[in-house]
């Protein structure tokens, strides 16, 4: 049986924060609370943007929206 771990897919608001990383000056509490007024602050026009981005990574891992670690860079990071 193998022991690769599974990592679920990132939602709309995590690939929201991970777009605001540059955001991040090492206070992870101030980091949080900036995205999430971000977030809140957002048309559901612009959240659309993050929702489509979602749906995409989703119908690429397959049904069950698990994707091995590794095998898909979801953030296009090499």
């Amino acid at each position: 049986m193998s022991k690769t771990k599974t990592k679920r897919l990132p939602g709309p608001y995590a690939l929201f924060v991970r777009s605001r990383k540059n955001l991040y000056t090492g206070c992870l509490i101030a980091f949080a609370r900036k995205c999430a007024t971000e977030w809140r602050k957002l048309s559901e026009q612009q959240k659309d943007t993050f929702r489509r981005k979602a749906d995409v990574l989703k119908k690429q891992a397959g049904r069950d929206a698990t994707i091995q670690v590794g095998l898909l860079n979801v953030y296009g990071n090499s």
